[in-house]
């Protein structure tokens, strides 16, 4: 894959039929990318943050672009804002009943106005052609007017296509990868399907079913496959992976006791925890030193909170194991 594929590899979602809703290209743009943040959110009400600098990162749009388009947005209730938490954030909730309702109604209103324009005789013609044009339109009419019978169910089978790859759920252990879409994927990222094997799925469904506060569609669960697999040709390759048997799992324990006495102690070493150290102890040669232990906790229990499951926490063991976490505190972020 080239830079510009991998730069192009997730572009933002537009639904070109949100512009009819009167809210412009800026409005429609805004409102795709709201929707597909919609479907992401841990909140239960559907609200989600998002900084003025990210949904110009996201989107394109200025500051002041934004800020027409949320205006269109809210006045015509297809979206709601709220203020909250300190230092005041602002909060973004998607209306989908009202986009959905939105929507029936402008198709509906854009049947009428075909239909009306049918509706009308020539100024000039014999009573034959009168008669005929009066037959012509009739059918005409009648055709469309059994369209428009129809057009409700018409319009929400395409509200229905618009939200089709929009839903997001965690993995299961019982999930299986769609066989064209994986071949795609596999082609496009440069990996053998022979690698795609039961145990490499055995893996990733274990591993991801373990966070179910991480979801997807079934299409970003089939790419993220892909790359699980290409990133454990990688490392086998590079550095074979230590058996479980051979991993001081008590001694990580022990030496985040001695780093982190405040925080929640472990009294079980669960195959769960032991699969999230041995994940990140195979990750680098340098995680296989007792040494990195002791200074990786004794930098995370700094932390006040973590985010973990959906929802910000005192962080503990199993949260400092999770990769992205791991990562964060790894790379000397503030926001892990």
């Amino acid at each position: 894959m080239t830079p510009i594929q991998a730069m192009l590899e997730r572009p933002v979602a537009y639904h070109r039929a949100f512009v009819s809703l009167g809210v412009g290209v800026t409005g429609a743009l805004m409102l795709s990318q709201a929707v597909y943040w919609s479907s992401r959110t841990s909140d239960r009400d559907g609200w989600f943050y998002k900084s003025q600098v990210e949904w110009e990162e996201e989107t394109g749009l200025t500051r002041y672009e934004q800020e027409g388009a949320r205006k269109k947005l809210v006045k015509l209730g297809l979206i709601e804002e709220r203020k909250q938490g300190v230092p005041c954030k602002l909060f973004f909730r998607v209306c989908l009943e009202v986009i959905s309702a939105s929507l029936v109604a402008e198709n509906q209103q854009s049947s009428m106005r075909k239909t009306s324009k049918l509706d009308c005789g020539k100024p000039t013609c014999s009573d034959a052609e009168n008669q005929q044009a009066i037959t012509e339109n009739t059918t005409e009419i009648t055709a469309v007017s059994a369209q428009d019978a129809q057009a409700p169910a018409a319009d929400l089978e395409q509200i229905e296509d618009i939200f089709a790859d929009r839903h997001y759920r965690p993995m299961t252990l019982g999930w299986k990868p769609v066989e064209k879409s994986l071949k795609v994927y596999a082609f496009k990222q440069g990996v053998s399907m022979a690698l795609l094997t039961g145990d490499v799925l055995g893996a990733f469904q274990c591993h991801w079913a373990a966070h179910p506060e991480v979801v997807d569609t079934t299409e970003g669960w089939t790419n993220r496959l892909v790359k699980w697999a290409k990133s454990e040709r990688v490392r086998s390759e590079s550095t074979p992976a230590i058996a479980a048997a051979d991993i001081p799992f008590q001694a990580i324990v022990d030496l985040y006791h001695q780093a982190c006495p405040q925080l929640d102690q472990v009294t079980v070493i669960d195959k769960k925890l032991q699969g999230m150290i041995s994940e990140r102890w195979n990750e680098h040669e340098a995680h296989q030193d007792l040494s990195f232990w002791a200074d990786y906790f004794e930098e995370a229990g700094r932390l006040p909170q973590v985010f973990y499951r959906g929802q910000k926490r005192r962080p503990y063991l199993e949260a400092m194991l999770f990769r992205d976490i791991f990562r964060d505190v790894m790379e000397g972020r503030s926001n892990a």
